[in-house]
C-alpha cells in the first residue's frame, strides 16, 4: 500500500510539474535581507517597532530524572540549566513592511519582492530545499493570483503544522501591526489545520477575510504587509498580548468562580504519551483533577478550560500553549521526556506568572530525539501536594 501510494505521490508531483512548466514564472534568483534589497532600490515603507535586547530569566525548578542519564544525546536546553545564575536570550528588533506589489509563496510565507528576489529574513524558509519537485529546479514557479488591497502575511515555518509555533510565532504578528496602525483587508495563513482559522475568527478575523493557503498558493497584494521573524521563546509583549485579546473576549472565563484542575492527556499513538498514565490518573482524580484531550476541542472551549484552570498538569506538546490564556498565579507541572528536554512552555509561565515545576520521567520506547514518559507517580503527586 505504502508503494502505491507513493507511486501515485510521484505522478501526481509529475502532473503538476507539466502544467506549471506551461504557465510558470520565475523564482527568486536570489535570497536577500530586507536591508539589502533597499539597498538596491527597493520599495518598502518599513517601521521599527523594538530593538534588539536581551532577556535574562532565571531557570525552571526540575524534579524527577536527569535528563542527561537517559540518552547520549540528550542536551539540557541553556534556559533549564540550573547553574543558580540566569540564562541571557537574544531577541532580534521587530520590524514591519509594506511592500508595494510584493508577492508571498507557499503556506510556509516566502516573501517575494515585486522584482522576484525573496525576502530572507521576513521568510518562513527559503526555496531552496523547500521542495522535491522537479519545477525548482527548472525554475518555474505556479502563476501568482492578484488580490487587492493590503494582505498581512501570517504564514511562517512551522507554524503551518504546529499549535504551538502558529500561536507563539504568527499570531503575535497582529500585535506589531495594531502597534503600527495597519489594518489589513485579507491575511495570508496556513490553512492546513482548524486551529489556523478558528484563532483568526476568535480575533474578529472573519473566515472572508482569510487567504488559506497551501504549499503552492502564490499572491500578489496591492500592499504586503510583513513583520519579521518571531523566535519560538515567547516574550513577555506577546504573552501579555495573546492573553488579553481572549480575557476582552464576550465569552471569556477569566473572572469565573469555577476554578478547575487540568490534566492534558496525549494519545498512545502520539510521542511523550505517560504509559502509566492510568495509575497517574487514579492518584490526580483523588485531588479534582480532570482528564482532556484538548484535540477533541473546539479552540475557544480549550481556551476557556484554561481561563479557569487553578492547576494544570500533562507532559510536554503543544496542548500546553494554552497556559497563555491561564490567570496569574495558576500552577503547573510539566511532565518531560527526559531525551527532549525543551523549556518553552517556561517562558510561558515565566511571563504569565505561573508558578512552574519540570518534572522528567522514564524513557520508554526511545527513537530519535523522542520517547513515552513513564512516571514516577508517588515523587510526582508529593510535588503537586507541595505546589498546592
Amino acid at each position: 500500500m505504502s508503494r502505491l501510494r507513493q507511486f501515485l505521490k510521484n505522478m501526481r508531483r509529475r502532473f503538476q510539474d507539466y502544467l506549471w512548466k506551461s504557465n510558470g514564472h520565475v523564482p527568486p534568483k536570489l535570497a536577500l535581507g530586507l536591508n539589502q534589497w533597499l539597498e538596491r532600490g527597493g520599495n518598502a515603507a518599513v517601521r521599527e517597532m523594538r530593538p534588539d535586547r536581551v532577556l535574562t530569566i532565571a531557570p525552571p525548578l526540575i524534579a524527577g530524572e536527569a535528563p542527561a542519564q537517559h540518552h547520549p544525546e540528550s542536551k539540557i536546553p541553556e534556559e533549564m540549566r540550573q547553574t543558580g545564575s540566569v540564562t541571557s536570550i537574544a531577541y532580534s528588533a521587530e520590524r514591519l513592511a509594506v511592500i508595494p506589489h510584493g508577492r508571498v509563496y507557499s503556506n510556509k510565507g516566502l516573501i517575494v519582492t515585486p522584482d522576484s528576489l525573496q525576502i530572507q529574513d521576513f521568510s518562513g524558509g527559503a526555496f531552496s530545499g523547500l521542495f522535491e519537485h522537479a519545477f525548482v529546479c527548472q525554475g518555474l514557479l505556479p502563476s501568482f493570483r492578484r488580490v487587492p488591497g493590503k494582505v498581512a502575511v501570517l504564514a511562517t515555518g512551522l507554524g503551518d503544522c504546529n499549535y504551538y509555533h502558529w500561536t507563539v510565532e504568527n499570531l503575535p504578528r497582529i500585535r506589531l501591526m495594531e502597534e503600527a496602525g495597519i489594518s489589513a483587508d485579507c491575511y495570508f495563513l496556513p490553512g492546513r489545520h482548524p486551529f489556523h482559522r478558528d484563532s483568526l475568527e476568535l480575533f474578529g478575523i472573519a473566515s472572508k477575510a482569510q487567504i488559506l493557503a497551501n504549499d503552492h498558493t502564490h499572491v500578489q497584494a496591492d500592499e504586503l504587509v510583513i513583520t519579521s521573524m518571531v523566535r519560538s521563546e515567547i516574550t513577555a509583549e506577546n504573552a501579555s498580548f495573546l492573553y488579553q485579546r481572549m480575557a476582552n473576549t464576550n465569552w471569556s472565563k477569566t473572572k469565573s468562580t469555577n476554578r478547575l484542575r487540568i490534566y492534558v492527556a496525549r494519545r498512545p499513538r502520539s510521542w511523550r504519551h505517560v504509559v502509566n498514565e492510568r495509575m497517574l490518573l487514579a492518584e490526580l482524580s483523588k485531588y479534582g483533577f480532570q482528564r482532556y484531550f484538548l484535540e477533541e476541542l473546539p479552540l475557544r472551549t480549550q481556551i476557556q478550560l484554561f481561563q479557569q484552570a487553578e492547576f494544570v498538569i500533562g507532559p510536554h506538546g503543544a496542548g500546553l500553549t494554552n497556559l497563555v490564556y491561564c490567570n496569574a498565579g495558576t500552577k503547573v507541572i510539566e511532565i518531560g521526556s527526559p531525551i527532549r528536554p525543551l523549556g518553552f512552555f517556561y517562558f510561558i509561565a515565566h511571563h504569565r506568572g505561573l508558578p512552574y515545576l519540570s518534572f522528567f520521567g522514564k524513557a520508554v520506547g526511545t527513537e530519535r530525539d523522542e520517547s513515552n514518559i513513564e512516571v514516577d507517580v508517588p515523587t510526582l503527586v508529593r510535588h503537586f501536594r507541595e505546589m498546592e
